[in-house]
């Protein structure tokens, strides 16, 4: 990644890219927060039609997650907070839950993690 402190030099990396290649689609170009920066990244690896399948799966991913996790959740509360559910079966089916509850928190926000940031 190339920093440029200046517009001048960001505009000259470009002009003699556009006038080597004939494009700019090998790069990624992003405007920070201060003044007159340009950041150009090297991106050849990363195609446009990549990025929506990568979308759609982390949709569908979170679509599981969400519910995993609220519901056992409230598993654990019920089980916990009322009185006549506290018994042997219940608390085996808690700790069912507690379980996973940390497979929904670690491995499938893990595995979320991996399909968005994956080459």
């Amino acid at each position: 990644m190339a920093l440029y402190r200046t517009r001048e030099q960001g505009r000259a990396v470009m002009s003699q890219e556009m006038s080597q290649t004939g494009h700019l689609s090998r790069y990624i170009l992003q405007l920070t927060e201060m003044p007159y920066t340009v950041m150009v990244q090297n991106a050849s690896t990363r195609t446009q039609d990549q990025l929506p399948e990568k979308q759609w799966a982390a949709l569908l991913i979170l679509m599981i997650i969400i519910p995993t996790i609220g519901g056992n959740i409230l598993v654990i509360l019920a089980v916990s907070l009322e009185k006549k559910l506290q018994n042997a079966t219940n608390y085996f089916l808690m700790s069912l839950a507690v379980a996973d509850l940390l497979v929904g928190l670690l491995v499938m926000s893990g595995g979320l993690l991996s399909i968005l940031f994956s080459e």
